[in-house]
């Protein structure tokens, strides 16, 4: 990882973080025997990268199955929805709270599931042929 020229301005970056991560930071500095800064960094970047790594497994169509293999009264995971809606799950989740989505249909205390009928139908309700139908 690169770490020449970094501007840090005044004072350190760490200095925005509650004490015990800085110390755990400076802990680990020590052991690796590297400034602070750059283990922070390399933290940053990692996070980053691990981030990136996870979003793209959730937006990939591979991971998905086909919509149309699916029945009009099969039940799909808001993953899956959101994924043929092109939206976000969380997106989704608060359509769900301001109850602006499709229809849901909850089993317990936390599984949500969606009908492919109604979020078809949800879509399809959602299909215009100008600006002015809105």
């Amino acid at each position: 990882m690169r770490h020449e020229n970094i501007s840090i301005g005044t004072g350190s970056p760490l200095d925005v973080f509650p004490d015990t991560l800085r110390e755990r930071v400076g802990s680990l500095a020590r052991r690796l025997g590297k400034p602070s800064e750059y283990v922070l960094i390399d933290l940053v970047e990692s996070a980053l990268a691990r981030r990136n790594q996870v979003a793209s497994e959730y937006k990939t169509s591979e991971d998905m199955p086909h919509w149309s293999s699916h029945g009009d009264d099969d039940l799909v995971d808001p993953k899956e929805a959101s994924h043929r809606m092109k939206l976000s799950v969380s997106t989704l989740a608060k359509m769900r709270c301001k109850g602006d989505g499709p229809p849901y249909i909850k089993l317990g205390s936390r599984s949500v599931y969606y009908k492919v009928r109604d979020v078809d139908a949800y879509l399809s309700d959602r299909q215009f042929q100008s600006t002015s139908e809105e």
